[in-house]
C-alpha cells in the first residue's frame, strides 16, 4: 500500500510540472487536450446454471475511471502518467450466503519516465512489458502480474498489472534490440482487484471450515502466506533479444522471478478434534527460470507465428494432495492468422508439458501426486467481423482442451455509439471437469454490457 501511495504522490507532483508550458500557451486549456483516458461502466451477471457447491449467482456494477497523460519533456526525456479508479457495488451469493457489498480502489496504471536517444531509451516506474506472440495464451509473457477478473471478463492486456521495474533497451544494426528488466519489488496477480475474498473468481486460500455432506468430516484450514522481500536477493530480471533476418521477426529471451500466482503445501496441525482437523496452509510465491523463443513472418495472406517456453526450475501444485511438487515444465505453440475482406481469423495450438524433477523430490517431506505429470493441449481461436464502416464488431473466442473435455467460449458485440462512445455486450461459457484452469473456473459462466466514453 506504500507504494501505491508513492505512485499517486510521483503522479500529481509531476501533472502539474508537465502541463506549466500549456498554461502558458493557452489562455483556457481544454481538458481533452492534456489527458486521456476513459470512463467505464460495466454490469455483470454469473447465473451459475450449475448448482453444485461452490460461488453461485452474481450480480455487479463495476465502474473505471482511467487518466493518462503522455508529455515529452524534452527530445530525451518522455514521461508517462497513468492512475485508474475503480468501484462496485455487488451482490454475491457465495456458498448459499447472499452478501451485499461495496469496494472502490485507486492505483497507478503505467506511471514511468522514459530517457531516450538514437541508439538506446532506459525506462524506469511502473510499467507493463509484453512479451510473446500468441493469442492471448502466452506462455513467455511473465513479466507482468494477471488480474484474473479482468483476463476472462476483458482479455490478457487489460488484465496485465503494472509493476516497479527498470527496462534498458539498446538498438544495434540490421534491426536487432537487446533488451533488459529488473524488477525490485515483487507484486502478487490478483484473482479479482475488488474484494478479493467473496469475488466468483477467487481461487485461494478457503478462509472457513470446509465439511464434506454426508461424512461429518470437516477440516478448517489456518493459512499463512509468505511473499518475496523487497531485498537484493530477491530481485526479479531478465532479458530479451528481438531483431529480423528476411522477413522474420524472432526474439529470444531469458527471465528468473517468482511465480504472481500461489501456490499451496498443506501440513497438518498437532490439535486434532473428534470430528474436525485443523491444517496449516501455506500460500508462497516460488522461484522459476524461464527460457523462450519466439517468431512470427507474413506469407502471402497468411501471418504465421510461433512461441515455446522452457521452465527447467519450476514449482508444479499438486491438487489431489495439495503439496508443491519441484519440477520442470515446457509450453509453447504455433499460430495462424488471414485478414478476408471484413473478416479476420486466427488460430492457435498449445501444448503444455509438465514433470517433476526426481532428485528434488525424492527424500523430501511431501507426498507424490503422479497427475501433476501431464501433457495438454490447448486449442484457441477466434474470428472478428466488422461492419457499418468499423461502427459495428462482433468477435468470437473460443479455447478447448480435449484431455480436459474443458472450453471457454465469448462473444462480444460492440457498437459505436458516437465517436468516443462504445457500446459493448459479451456473454462467456465455461465447461470442464479436469484441473486446468479453464476446469476450475468451470462455474464462472457470465453475462455483462459494457458503456465506455473515451476523453
Amino acid at each position: 500500500m506504500r507504494v501505491q501511495c508513492l505512485y499517486l504522490v510521483v503522479l500529481l507532483t509531476i501533472f502539474p510540472v508537465t502541463t506549466f508550458g500549456q498554461q502558458e500557451t493557452s489562455s483556457s486549456p481544454n481538458l481533452a487536450n492534456w489527458i486521456d483516458g476513459y470512463v467505464s461502466v460495466l454490469f455483470n451477471v454469473m447465473p451459475d446454471i450449475d448448482k453444485a457447491g461452490g460461488h453461485q449467482s452474481v450480480a455487479e456494477l463495476r465502474t473505471r475511471l482511467l487518466i493518462e497523460r503522455r508529455q515529452d519533456v524534452s527530445n530525451w526525456l518522455h514521461l508517462n502518467m497513468g492512475a485508474y479508479i475503480d468501484s462496485f457495488v455487488a451482490n454475491r451469493n457465495v456458498v448459499g450466503n447472499t452478501t451485499t457489498t461495496a469496494a472502490a480502489i485507486i492505483r497507478p496504471s503505467d506511471l514511468y519516465a522514459e530517457f531516450r536517444t538514437a541508439r538506446a531509451d532506459v525506462r524506469i516506474g511502473a510499467s507493463r512489458i509484453v512479451w510473446g506472440r500468441l493469442d492471448e495464451f502466452q506462455p513467455s509473457d511473465v513479466v507482468n502480474p494477471l488480474d484474473i477478473s479482468r483476463f476472462f471478463l476483458e482479455g490478457r492486456s487489460e488484465a496485465r498489472l503494472p509493476v516497479m521495474l527498470v527496462r534498458g533497451r539498446v538498438y544495434l544494426p540490421r534491426n536487432f534490440t537487446v533488451e533488459g528488466i529488473v524488477v525490485p519489488m515483487f507484486r502478487p496477480g490478483r484473482f479479482d482487484q475488488l474484494e478479493e475474498e467473496t469475488s466468483p473468481f477467487f481461487l485461494g486460500a478457503p478462509k472457513e471450515i470446509i465439511c464434506l455432506a454426508g461424512t461429518g468430516s470437516c477440516a478448517r484450514f489456518n493459512t499463512i502466506r509468505e511473499e518475496p522481500k523487497t531485498a537484493w536477493n530477491q530481485l526479479q530480471g531478465g532479458g530479451r533479444v528481438t531483431g529480423t533476418v528476411g522477413r522474420l521477426d524472432l526474439s529470444a529471451s531469458v527471465y528468473r522471478g517468482f511465480k504472481t500466482l500461489p501456490i499451496f503445501t498443506r501440513e497438518p496441525s498437532p490439535a486434532l478434534e473428534a470430528t474436525r482437523q485443523t491444517f496449516l496452509l501455506y500460500e508462497t510465491f516460488p522461484r522459476f527460470t524461464m527460457i523462450a523463443g519466439d517468431f512470427e513472418t507474413v506469407r502471402g495472406q497468411w501471418g504465421i507465428r510461433g512461441e515455446v517456453a522452457y521452465f527447467p526450475e519450476d514449482t508444479l501444485q499438486s491438487f489431489t494432495v495439495l503439496n508443491s511438487i519441484p519440477g520442470r515444465s515446457l509450453s509453447g505453440g504455433v499460430g495462424i492468422d488471414r485478414r478476408i475482406g471484413n473478416y479476420h481469423f486466427s488460430s492457435n495450438l498449445m501444448i503444455t508439458w509438465s514433470r517433476i524433477n526426481q532428485s528434488q523430490w525424492e527424500g523430501a517431506p511431501v507426498l507424490f501426486d503422479p497427475a501433476i505429470e501431464t501433457t495438454d493441449v490447448l486449442l484457441v481461436g477466434w474470428i472478428e467481423r466488422t461492419f457499418a464502416r468499423e461502427t459495428r464488431t462482433l468477435r468470437f473466442l473460443s479455447a478447448y482442451n480435449p484431455k480436459a473435455e474443458s472450453a471457454f467460449v465469448r462473444g462480444i458485440g460492440s457498437i459505436r455509439v458516437r465517436d468516443n462512445i462504445w457500446l459493448e455486450i459479451s456473454g462467456g461459457w465455461l465447461l470442464g471437469n479436469g484441473l486446468d484452469m479453464l476446469s476450475r473456473f468451470s462455474q464462472r459462466d457470465f453475462l455483462y454490457s459494457r458503456l465506455k466514453f473515451y476523453f
